[in-house]
């Protein structure tokens, strides 16, 4: 049975800390909470102070305390879109996630044609179009700005109103070249359109994407069958090593190579070095030699 979390706040400037050092790195603690630290999936509902809204995001328990001053367990978010749903709470409940409005219409273009459907004005055209598939529209109006900043910005599986289809069905029909470019360059929607349309074979192209979350980098690590290439660059990757949800999700990976689990705990700080020995959701491989660290 998944586990549903409330998390509240007292005040609008406790949701703003917690959003800014925790939820935009896919991660929260919920005080008072009890479950195994085992991984197993949960739901944490964020409740905006003010509004009232709430945006419900998938997670997993990865850390658990029942005794002591802080009570409560910690839970890595897992959530695909994870910032697109916490840009929805910030604006309110008229503006929940699964009611993203489509861009605002320029009323003087409006004016012109009664059946205006948001086109891309022309001279805006991307120049590298051309390499991608001619029959497909390949990139949003908006390619090139990051949806993580862009409330407004339509949701992966809304309509395309161009052409009366929705990201994900575009691109499934890209060839190899644009899908791998368009992994490269691509809004968070998109990326997460081509991560569900082709999984482990668009990782690759998709790390070299420097608009990559560390959610996103996250739900990679921890895949069972990351091969050691993909692991290997994650580690490598000084950025992401320094996320914290990017090291946990490392660390669950039991295909994850004993020299690279330890460069990662080593990025660890001692505290949290310390807790790892306890942590059920990690290999007794990882555990053993978190122990053996700490006794040099």
């Amino acid at each position: 049975m998944t586990r549903r979390f409330e998390l509240r706040f007292a005040s609008s400037a406790d949701f703003e800390r917690e959003l800014e050092s925790n939820l935009r790195r896919g991660r929260t603690f919920l005080p008072g909470e009890h479950g195994p630290a085992d991984r197993s999936p949960c739901v944490v509902a964020v409740i905006h102070p003010e509004s009232g809204a709430v945006v419900e995001l998938s997670g997993e328990i990865v850390f658990a305390q029942s005794e002591g001053a802080y009570v409560g367990v910690g839970v890595d978010l897992v959530d695909s879109d994870l910032v697109v749903r916490l840009a929805a709470l910030e604006v309110g409940p008229s503006r929940a996630v699964d009611e993203l409005s489509l861009e605002p219409v320029d009323p003087s273009l409006e004016d012109q044609d009664p059946t205006f459907d948001h086109a891309e004005p022309e001279g805006h055209a991307d120049p590298e179009a051309e390499n991608l598939d001619p029959d497909l529209d390949t990139l949003d109006a908006d390619e090139g700005r990051d949806i993580s900043l862009r409330p407004s910005q339509r949701p992966s599986n809304a309509p395309d109103s161009r052409r009366g289809i929705t990201v994900h069905e575009r691109v499934r029909k890209l060839n190899p070249a644009a899908r791998d470019k368009l992994a490269r360059t691509g809004t968070l929607a998109e990326r997460v359109a081509l991560e569900r349309a082709f999984g482990a074979s668009i990782w690759e192209p998709l790390l070299e994407n420097n608009q990559l979350t560390g959610a996103e980098v996250a739900k990679i690590a921890k895949n069972g069958m990351a091969p050691a290439t993909v692991l290997a660059h994650i580690v490598g990757h000084a950025g992401w090593l320094a996320k914290p949800e990017v090291r946990r999700a490392l660390l669950s990976n039991s295909r994850l190579p004993s020299a690279q689990a330890e460069r990662v705990l080593r990025a660890l700080s001692q505290s949290e070095l310390r807790l790892v020995p306890a942590q059920a959701a990690y290999p007794a491989s990882v555990r053993a030699l978190a122990r053996r660290l700490l006794q040099r």
